[in-house]
């Protein structure tokens, strides 16, 4: 029997040992077609469901189809927007770009480095390698064997970032520089060279250190032409003044006496204006920020630069009282006396009674001090005025101006914390306004004191000083309230302090051989307490290390010529100081 048959028989429970009846056989293929019936019923579901699945698995693929479409589509517009940026810049900049793979091919070369270095066609193709295109701009250098050894020293180690300046044969200066292309994982894969035309540049800065040069040099001629006329003033200033005192009002020796000695102490005092004017002027450009009054300066810089606004306009003064501003005096006369220099220069001429210069100080709404010079001049025309700070740009003719006041100006007044303003019209005039935040200190350290009504005893003085017109007038003019010893060396001051004490010394800070500083240290060492009584006196310092130590000790200082009143208040000073101490 078939075993088919066998298994069926089994399902409908017959026994395959015994021969079916026919009724069996009738439930046998009741059975069988029963059977069958289910299976092509569940065949028909099955190829239904397949034919379903069919359907969504295509859709799907289709759907996922064109979704993998459209991001690569746009990835593809992403990555070519920022290939056509990269290349805009690479080709916009004004550095000359080349970028080479790891295998020395070069991939990209912009069109500035072809012009630069002046590329030949047959090397900006697709085929070209690094050291060709390296061998022709080495060609081009004023020292072919010293930029090769700079180039080899690059190529010996591919991790390296160097720098350096390339001088070609045809004058120009190429700032040339380069750096691997490291990928995230740390992976050099190129190099990109870029080169950069710095020939008006490197002049540039050349003209500024020779104009740096002779701003130095002549800051060291005023200093010692300041100092050398400060030592015979001071003895010319004291004596009238002495003469003076001693006339009083006595007639006896003629009615013009009198008038002709205040005339002389008037013409002197304007040279005693002029040589301090000049110091400041002269003094070293350090970056000492103290409590400065806006208006002094202001007032100094108006009388260094008299001689050239009074032939081409009036000045009106419009000072008001202002807090003081943390800055340095000399730096900030220097921007005033640029100011007023450039008002004047922008004035013809034989018209000052046309023409008005205005210096004005005020205090804005911001709490700012503000200092405005104005003028009635030429002006300034609107294309030019925003390059008026452009290092070397004048609006001057050639010869005038050098185009370095304005850019000198701005930069001193940055440095300070504050701003400058330009407004200006063609034709009308030229206003500068030069705004500074005011000092946190508003108290003025002054170096004298205000003059006792009530003498002091007498004193024992000793002065020292080379100039021997200076130390006459001191002692001709001290000698009836004190005991006065002058000496003209630091050496003669020394056997004199050995000798004795003193109550007060003024010392020149400036003499041969040795000088005031070489003093103060000497007393530093063997009697510190004469140092409390120590009092310089200077008609300029014209060394930095001397500026230096003037700034650093707590000593009064008289600028030289003073006078018979400076001398005093001085002593005053003194005198309360050492009460100051008793008390404590």
């Amino acid at each position: 029997m078939h075993p088919l048959l066998k298994r069926q028989l089994k399902k409908v429970g017959l026994d395959e040992t015994q021969p079916p009846t026919a009724q069996q056989w009738a439930a046998l293929r009741d059975h069988v077609a029963e059977t069958y019936g289910q299976a092509d019923q569940d065949r028909y579901m099955l190829e239904r469901s397949l034919a379903v699945c069919s359907e969504e698995m295509t859709e799907l693929y289709e759907d996922l189809h064109r979704r993998s479409e459209d991001a690569l589509a746009r990835r593809t517009e992403e990555l070519e927007q920022g290939l056509a940026l990269a290349t805009a810049i690479q080709e916009g900049v004004m550095h000359g770009i080349v970028v080479v793979d790891k295998d020395g091919n070069v991939t990209f070369m912009n069109t500035r480095f072809v012009d630069l270095m002046r590329v030949p066609a047959e090397l900006h193709t697709p085929t070209t390698k690094i050291a060709d295109v390296i061998e022709h701009c080495i060609s081009l250098a004023m020292d072919p064997a010293l930029a090769r050894a700079g180039v080899l020293a690059i190529r010996a180690d591919e991790g390296i970032h160097a720098s350096d300046d390339i001088v070609l044969a045809d004058g120009r200066v190429i700032d040339g520089s380069t750096g691997p292309v490291v990928m995230k994982d740390g992976a050099v894969r190129g190099r990109l060279w870029s080169m950069r035309d710095v020939t008006d540049e490197r002049k540039l800065a050349a003209q500024r250190l020779i104009v740096a040069e002779r701003l130095a040099a002549v800051g060291q001629l005023v200093a010692s032409v300041a100092h050398e006329i400060n030592n015979p003033l001071a003895a010319i200033l004291g004596n009238i003044e002495f003469v003076a005192e001693q006339l009083g009002g006595r007639t006896s020796v003629g009615p013009e006496v009198g008038p002709a000695l205040t005339d002389a102490r008037d013409g002197l005092e304007r040279i005693r204006l002029i040589a301090r004017d000049l110091r400041m002027l002269s003094r070293a450009d350090d970056e000492t920020h103290e409590p400065v009054d806006l208006n002094d300066v202001m007032e100094s810089a108006l009388h260094t630069a008299a001689n050239q606004l009074r032939h081409r306009a009036r000045i009106v003064r419009e000072l008001t009282p202002v807090p003081l501003v943390e800055a340095n005096d000399s730096r900030l006369h220097q921007v005033f006396l640029n100011l007023l220099v450039n008002a004047a220069q922008a004035i013809p001429e034989g018209r000052a009674n046309d023409n008005v210069i205005v210096v004005r100080t005020e205090v804005d709404p911001s709490g700012n001090v503000c200092a405005t010079v104005r003028d009635t001049g030429a002006g300034i025309a609107a294309d030019q005025l925003e390059r008026i700070f452009d290092p070397f740009f004048s609006t001057k003719p050639i010869g005038v101006g050098t185009g370095l006041g304005l850019p000198i100006v701005k930069g001193i007044v940055e440095g300070f914390g504050g701003k400058v303003r330009v407004t200006s019209q063609l034709g009308k005039g030229t206003s500068v306004t030069v705004e500074l935040p005011r000092a946190a200190d508003q108290s003025r350290s002054a170096d004298t004191a205000v003059i006792s009504s009530v003498r002091e005893a007498r004193k024992a003085i000793l002065v020292v000083d080379d100039d021997q017109l200076s130390r006459r007038w001191i002692e001709r003019a001290l000698s009836r309230e004190h005991v006065i010893f002058a000496v003209g060396s630091v050496d003669e001051a020394l056997e004199a302090l050995q000798a004795r004490a003193f109550d007060v010394i003024f010392c020149d800070v400036m003499m041969p051989n040795r000088t005031g500083r070489d003093l103060y240290r000497h007393l530093e060492q063997t009697s510190p307490a004469q140092l409390a009584r120590f009092v310089f006196m200077t008609g300029g310092t014209f060394t930095d290390s001397l500026t230096e130590f003037l700034e650093s000790v707590p000593v009064p200082t008289l600028d030289k010529p003073m006078s018979v009143d400076d001398l005093r208040a001085a002593i005053e000073s003194i005198d309360a100081r050492e009460r100051r101490m008793q008390q404590l």
